[in-house]
């Protein structure tokens, strides 16, 4: 995600994502920091795009080595 967003569209300073760690159903934050040229709503598109990615495809085994 900060790849795509920082790295590559441009459309974020910055990313990060977290959850609380909690046993049972967790709540997924991921928090952005636009560029004056990006719109919240490119910017969630963005986000939407790679969590459907992520649901029908899983990661990568790159994105897997990384943790």
């Amino acid at each position: 995600l900060h790849q795509q967003l920082v790295q590559q569209d441009g459309l974020a300073r910055h990313v990060a994502t977290w959850t609380y760690d909690r046993r049972g159903p967790d709540l997924l934050v991921i928090r952005s920091l636009l560029t004056e040229r990006a719109t919240v709503e490119q910017v969630e598109a963005a986000i939407n795009k790679q969590i459907e990615r992520l649901a029908t495809q899983g990661p990568t085994p790159a994105e897997l080595n990384r943790v």
